[in-house]
């Protein structure tokens, strides 16, 4: 049996006559699926296409020249787009495959604010919440049992967030507070975690993890100008940088291998990269202002730690098994 339903138009006349030129279209093949949207204010446009079975897709629109796509094909798939009083602000859902789950929620003082989730598989998540204006998500998960997550606009607006998941048992996070904010982590692999979390203003970070079984963090909460790059190539690798208390730091990680670790914390104006190429090798620099420190690891086996205080430059570079090397400055 097949269970169509349709709400074309829903208008709220606030003291005022007249329709608000709100828009929007279902299409509907299969059985038992249902479509909902509610549309409140003007210039609002809505579009739904479910193809398959049991899939369910809701639109509830308020404010001005908001659009709002959803798009499903397979079965038992669930997409939401919420839009609190939003202001050219534009959603789109793509679920290709069974089982998904797809939210975004714009609300707030949001304008100009984008949101696109694409899904392909099965058993993913993705969830986008945006307040204030000028934040951009976009997800994209190829696989199963990935899960997405991006908040951003908490406190400001400009903040970018990019999340791209191609394999299974995935999990990826962003957080962003304040003005000016980047945010990329792309995962081709399986059970992998990446995490950023940026609070203060103008922050950047990137993480790339290929192979199985890696995790990487982030953290810039009490901070601005921040730069972090996490690059992981293996199985089991461990990356860690906070930049928690800091300022104007720039923070390189890049593991090939399995089972490595690899851990920077910086305070004020530093400059740290670390480089792991084998299994087993750890990396751990801690700074506090105006210091520079490299950390070079071809082999197994070798630990690297730099500790530095305030003006200090440092080279670490270990080829070979089982060295141990330490800075004290």
């Amino acid at each position: 049996m097949k269970k169509i339903t349709m709400l074309m138009a829903f208008a709220l006349l606030a003291g005022r006559a007249g329709a608000q030129s709100n828009s929007s279209t279902v299409a509907q093949t299969g059985n038992n699926n249902e479509a909902y949207i509610e549309q409140v204010g003007e210039q609002n446009t809505a579009s739904q296409i479910q193809k398959g079975n049991l899939n369910q897709a809701s639109i509830l629109q308020s404010g001005r020249a908001n659009t709002a796509m959803q798009q499903q094909q397979g079965r038992s798939n669930t997409a939401s787009i919420l839009m609190r009083e939003a202001f050219q602000t534009t959603a789109i859902q793509i679920q290709k495959g069974n089982y998904n789950l797809a939210t975004v929620e714009q609300g707030g003082a949001i304008a100009s604010g984008i949101a696109k989730q694409y899904q392909t598989g099965n058993h993913n998540t993705a969830t986008v919440h945006q307040i204030n204006w000028q934040t951009d998500a976009y997800q994209e998960q190829i696989g199963n049992y990935n899960r997405a997550s991006s908040a951003q606009g908490n406190i400001s607006a400009g903040q970018i967030s990019r999340q791209y998941q191609y394999g299974d048992h995935n999990e990826a996070s962003i957080a962003q507070a304040r003005f000016d904010q980047y945010a990329l982590q792309r995962q081709e692999g399986n059970h992998n975690k990446a995490s950023v979390n940026q609070y203060y203003d103008s922050n950047e970070s990137e993480q790339y993890q290929y192979g199985d079984y890696n995790e990487a963090t982030v953290t810039q909460l009490y901070s601005g100008v921040n730069k972090a790059l996490q690059v992981q190539r293996g199985n089991h690798n461990m990356a860690f940088i906070d930049q928690d208390a800091a300022f104007s730091n720039t923070a390189t990680q890049r593991q090939r291998g399995n089972r490595n670790q690899a851990e920077i914390t910086q305070g004020y104006y530093n400059e740290a990269t670390q480089t792991q190429e084998g299994d087993n090798n750890e990396a751990r620099i801690a700074q506090g202002d105006e210091n520079e420190a490299w950390q070079y690891q071809t082999g197994n086996n070798n630990s690297a730690v730099t500790q530095q205080s305030r003006g200090n430059s440092s080279t670490i570079t270990q080829v070979g098994n089982g060295n141990s090397a330490t800075v004290i400055q």
